[in-house]
C-alpha cells in the first residue's frame, strides 16, 4: 500500500512539473534542449569568419543590428529601433519563417535608414569580431555583402551548445551563396492575408512603399478592388522590395520574395499571448503540488476502502 501512495505522488508531482516546464518553453527560440535559463544580463560575443573556398575574405564591411531582446524563459521582444515593428519572432519553428524575419528586417532596414548597432571591416584572415554585445538576436550584412556572395542572415547571441549549456561567445562561419537572379520584366506586390477571412476586421486599403535599390521609389495603394495587388516593369538594373506601412492594428507584417518577380506582403491576425510563468516566488508552485499530491493520496485511500468494504 505504502508503495502504491508513493508511486501516485511521483506520478502526480511529474505531470505538474512537466506542465510548468512546458510553459517555459512555449516562446521558445530553438531552447527545447536548454538544461538552464538565458542570463539575459551577461554580455556576449560574436566572432564571425568570412572565406569562400577557404579563402579568406579581407576588407569586407560587416554591420550587426539587434532586433530583439529575450528573457531568461525564452520571450523575445523586438527591440529599439526595431520595438514598433509589428513582426512576429515568437513560437517559429521552421527556417523558412526566420528567412522571412530576415527579408522583412532588411526591408525596413532599407525603407527607415536604421542605422546599425556596429560596423567592422573583416581582417587579413576574414575575422571579426563583436564585443560586449547585450543577449538578444541579431541582423548580419546588408546588400553590399551580397557583393561578395554572403547574404545577410538572422543569429541568435548566446547559441545552445550540444550539452543543453548557453554558450554566449559565439563563433560562426558565413557561408556564400548564390548572387540573385536580376529582376526583369514584370514586378509584382501581392498582399495576402492570414485572417481567418475576417474580412471586418481589415482596413479598406493600406500603404505600400516599393523601394529601387534600397531608394523610395514610388507609394501605392493596395485594396480590395485591385485584388491587394500592383504590378510595374523592371530593365533587370535594379533590386527591388517594399514594406507596409501603418500596419493594422492586430496584426502582424512580413515580406518575401516568392521568386525572382514577385513580393509577397502578408498580415497574420495574432491573438493574445498567454500570460508569462512567475519567476519569482514559488511558495505558490509548491502549494499546489502539494494539495494536488494529496488529493491523489486521499483518492487512492478512498479507493482501497471501498474496495475492502466490497469483499467484505
Amino acid at each position: 500500500m505504502k508503495k502504491r501512495l508513493f508511486r501516485t505522488f511521483l506520478a502526480i508531482v511529474s505531470a505538474f512539473l512537466f506542465t510548468v516546464s512546458a510553459v517555459n518553453t512555449t516562446f521558445a527560440l530553438s531552447t527545447a534542449d536548454a538544461k538552464e535559463p538565458i542570463d539575459p544580463a551577461k554580455d556576449c560575443s560574436l566572432k564571425l569568419t568570412y572565406a569562400i573556398d577557404s579563402q579568406p575574405v579581407a576588407g569586407l564591411e560587416i554591420r550587426i543590428w539587434q532586433i530583439a531582446s529575450v528573457t531568461a524563459d525564452y520571450q523575445y521582444g523586438m527591440t529599439g529601433s526595431f520595438s514598433g515593428y509589428p513582426i512576429e519572432i515568437n513560437g517559429i519553428k521552421a527556417q523558412s519563417e526566420w528567412n522571412e524575419v530576415r527579408d522583412t528586417v532588411s526591408a525596413y532596414i532599407a525603407a527607415d535608414k536604421i542605422a546599425p548597432a556596429a560596423t567592422l571591416i573583416t581582417d587579413q584572415n576574414g575575422i571579426v569580431g563583436f564585443d560586449s554585445l547585450p543577449v538578444g538576436i541579431y541582423y548580419v550584412g546588408d546588400a553590399e555583402n551580397e557583393v561578395a556572395g554572403f547574404a545577410s542572415y538572422i543569429i541568435s547571441v548566446p547559441n545552445l551548445g550540444d550539452d543543453g549549456k548557453w554558450i554566449y561567445d559565439v563563433d560562426a562561419f558565413p557561408k556564400p551563396g548564390t548572387k540573385p537572379e536580376p529582376q526583369v520584366g514584370e514586378m509584382k506586390i501581392v498582399k495576402l492575408w492570414r485572417d481567418a477571412s475576417q474580412t471586418d476586421k481589415r482596413p479598406d486599403s493600406i500603404s505600400v512603399d516599393i523601394l529601387r535599390n534600397g531608394e523610395l521609389y514610388k507609394s501605392v495603394t493596395l485594396t480590395a478592388e485591385n485584388d491587394w495587388a500592383y504590378t510595374w516593369e523592371t530593365d533587370g538594373e535594379y533590386t527591388w522590395t517594399a514594406v507596409e506601412r501603418d500596419v493594422p492594428e492586430g496584426y502582424k507584417v512580413s515580406v518575401q520574395s516568392t521568386d525572382a518577380n514577385t513580393i509577397q506582403i502578408t498580415n497574420t491576425l495574432t491573438s493574445d499571448p498567454p500570460e508569462p510563468p512567475q519567476t519569482g516566488d514559488s511558495t505558490g508552485i509548491y502549494f499546489w503540488i502539494m494539495l494536488m499530491a494529496l488529493s491523489g493520496i486521499v483518492l487512492v485511500v478512498l479507493s482501497g476502502r471501498r474496495r475492502k468494504a466490497y469483499e467484505g
